[in-house]
């Protein structure tokens, strides 16, 4: 008896962490940061996650006026 096998063509698709240390590497500026929130969805939107984003952003916008 024989057993047929299929091949299955299967793409591996890179972590967000992946990209986003790809992207940061790519960078030319030496002036970046990488914000990593462990446990962070895609959106963002949990308060503690928010809070982390103002820390960073507010100095900035403010640096901007």
């Amino acid at each position: 008896m024989a057993i047929a096998r299929s091949r299955l063509s299967v793409t591996a698709q890179p972590s967000p962490l992946a990209v986003a240390l790809h992207l940061f590497s790519r960078l030319r500026s030496s002036d970046v940061q990488l914000l990593l929130v462990k446990g962070g969805g895609h959106r963002l939107s949990e308060p503690h996650e928010i809070d982390a984003l103002l820390r960073l952003l507010v100095p900035f916008v403010e640096n901007c006026r």
